[in-house]
């Protein structure tokens, strides 16, 4: 098996080393709209295998194809069990895992990146001889304990929650963001994201990610850690209020910044009533036509990357569904982005 490189580098600046297996199940839920796992076509390699559960819509490829995206090996497992994970199901089918056993005999450097880190995907790697990203079953679920964080707290001398009191117990915003650790112990911040942000609370997130990483590393941490931070009102941050070892959506999105590294990326989520949108390749055309559609030549713009059903909302009907429709904000300053998301906005107001 392969040694694990830096896994930020293998989507962004080593884009041609090694082959990827992506295994994005984003949560098991009995409605498969709820999943997002094609938003991953958004940053995979063209040489990377991609395992979904449903075909990807062809437009939508077609769309990623002409902006300058990658486009991987795509896997569907036709009539996949909703309520059973990507790796159950792909352990299952004698032709996908066969599949998988090639390629790793076929190439060199094949590495399994999963949404999350269970005993299957434990197996479904030494069965098919790929190296697996990511921390090992065993310490995963630890990782999400109360317990466990008050610990690391203490251990690291950070103020917890139940603390905050002597500060202010206003909390002003939460950070969200995600470290990365690299077997060699090495630490990728990835983008922060908080509704209230400065200096102080930008940096003291890049270092307090830096020491929890290193900390986890030593206790056998390996892959992605999500960790929510509190602010406080007197600008206080508690490091820890909670922790995840799986991806999310947010970490898949935060790639993208690294990949397209010339612009600045945002991302947005609206909704609209089901019936004033058909698709997402309408919601673009309507972009085009107000010419605040990305086009790679003018380097700004915005891009509806996903539409799915959402729960009822309350118009005034009865029987109203709605919809969540995801949009890519890239810009090459903060400037354009207040003019875009302005232009956004009046979008969706044209649609609710």
């Amino acid at each position: 098996m392969a040694e694990l490189p830096s896994f930020l580098h293998l989507v962004t600046t080593n884009r041609h080393e090694g082959t990827i297996v992506w295994l994005c199940d984003m949560g098991l839920n009995l409605n498969s709209a709820n999943r997002l796992e094609d938003t991953v076509l958004l940053f995979c390699r063209k040489q990377d295998v991609l395992i979904l559960r449903e075909e990807p819509n062809e437009m939508y490829l077609l769309e990623l194809g002409r902006l300058g995206f990658e486009l991987p090996h795509i896997i569907v497992l036709k009539e996949a069990s909703v309520r059973t994970s990507i790796s159950v199901e792909i352990l299952n089918n004698k032709r996908v895992l066969k599949s998988l056993v090639d390629l790793a005999c076929q190439r060199r450097n094949v590495y399994l990146l999963s949404y999350t880190v269970t005993e299957s995907e434990e197996k479904l790697a030494f069965t098919c001889g790929m190296t697996l990203i990511g921390t090992p079953s065993c310490l995963a679920n630890n990782v999400k304990s109360s317990l466990f964080i008050k610990t690391v707290s203490e251990k690291l001398g950070f103020p917890t929650d139940n603390e905050s009191v002597e500060h202010s117990t206003e909390r002003t915003a939460d950070a969200y963001y995600h470290i990365f650790i690299n077997p060699n112990g090495r630490i990728e911040v990835l983008t922060i994201k908080c509704k209230v942000i400065n200096d102080n609370i930008y940096y003291r997130c890049m270092d307090n990610g830096q020491v929890i990483g290193a900390y986890l590393y030593n206790l056998g941490y390996r892959g992605v850690v999500g960790i929510r931070s509190m602010i406080t009102k007197a600008d206080v941050v508690i490091p820890i209020i909670n922790m995840e070892s799986n991806f999310t959506l947010y970490s898949y999105i935060s790639f993208i910044e690294y990949i397209l590294s010339k612009m600045k990326i945002c991302s947005r989520l609206f909704f609209v009533l089901t019936g004033n949108v058909k698709h997402y390749s309408e919601l673009n055309r309507r972009l085009e036509k107000n010419r605040t559609f990305f086009h790679s030549h003018s380097a700004r713009g915005e891009f509806v990357y996903k539409v799915r059903p959402s729960h009822p909302v309350s118009k005034g009907r009865t029987g109203c569904f709605g919809e969540e429709v995801f949009v890519l904000i890239m810009i090459s300053n903060w400037v354009e982005f207040e003019t875009l998301k302005n232009l956004l906005i009046l979008l969706k107001e044209e649609l609710s």
